[in-house]
């Protein structure tokens, strides 16, 4: 639903796909749409093992 979100705001306009917390795992969860709007300084990612899968953390800064 926030692909949505990005896909509806204005050219230009800064959209926040993710916020601070947000887990993904890599195995079966979404990709990170390329919207285009993004800043990718604004996103820091950090990879860790939980369970045996790799799990993303990704930070946004706001």
């Amino acid at each position: 639903y926030k692909a949505l979100e990005a896909s509806a705001a204005p050219q230009g306009s800064k959209v926040v796909l993710y916020s601070v917390g947000d887990f993904w795992d890599l195995t079966d969860g979404p990709m990170v749409p390329s919207t285009g709007y993004l800043e990718p300084k604004a996103l820091n990612m950090y990879t860790y093992k939980s369970n045996g899968k790799t799990v993303v953390r990704i930070e946004g800064s706001k």
